[in-house]
């Protein structure tokens, strides 16, 4: 009977590792942003809200960037690196204690939750410059 049960290929420890990876990368995508769209619509939100805000403001100043930058861009391609920054601090200092319970796997070690982590911040903000850089031109 124990020889009917699928078992998985033995696998080299780098694809092991790649997997535990994939697996906590989506974990964190569930956990920051939901199940509903409403994350997503935030992320993209926070960082549009505050150019445009800036922007308006020069408008309504009538003030000009040098050379005619376009303000909405600049504004908003300056705010999404310190957004970056300050995801990656705050939140990656925060994944060990937000995942502890993870640790008692044996699989999982702290360096896959701040791997995971900080690629799932690293891609929301490319992410985000994409579409700045898209949506200003």
């Amino acid at each position: 009977m124990i020889a009917d049960v699928p078992r998985r290929a033995p696998s080299s420890p780098l694809a092991a590792q790649i997997r535990v990876i994939s697996a906590l990368f989506m974990r964190e995508l569930l956990t920051r942003f939901g199940r509903s769209r409403i994350g997503y619509i935030w992320l993209i939100g926070e960082p549009l809200m505050l150019a445009l805000m800036i922007s308006a403001l020069h408008w309504a100043s009538g003030s000009h960037l040098p050379n005619d930058l376009p303000t909405f861009l600049f504004y908003g391609m300056g705010y999404v690196p310190f957004l970056m920054f300050r995801s990656i601090a705050s939140r990656g200092a925060a994944a060990v204690t937000s995942n502890i319970s993870l640790l008692f796997h044996r699989s999982i070690t702290l360096l896959d939750l701040m791997i995971a982590r900080n690629i799932m911040e690293t891609l929301v903000c490319m992410t985000l410059v994409a579409l700045f850089v898209l949506g200003g031109c």
